[in-house]
């Protein structure tokens, strides 16, 4: 029995860790999924409403078509 508990806080605490390393890295990698660097630095509708964020999310997707196809 006790060594369920040592076990559980054990896992408890690596899992804390991990999140708090990997959770960085994971949302600067997933805050511009699929957007260019062209895309992420281009000033979109709704910018200014909100003129210092705290954070940035840009995605993009790149569609294999013309305009008019699309």
């Amino acid at each position: 029995m006790k060594l369920n508990v040592i076990l559980e806080a054990i896992i408890g605490a690596a899992t804390i860790v991990g999140t708090a390393v990997l959770a960085p890295i994971l949302r600067s990698r997933s805050s511009r999924w699929g957007a260019t660097d062209e895309e992420v630095r281009l000033a979109i509708p709704g910018d200014m409403l909100v003129p210092q964020p705290q954070s940035q999310l840009t995605m993009g997707v790149t569609v294999g078509a013309t305009a008019t196809v699309v």
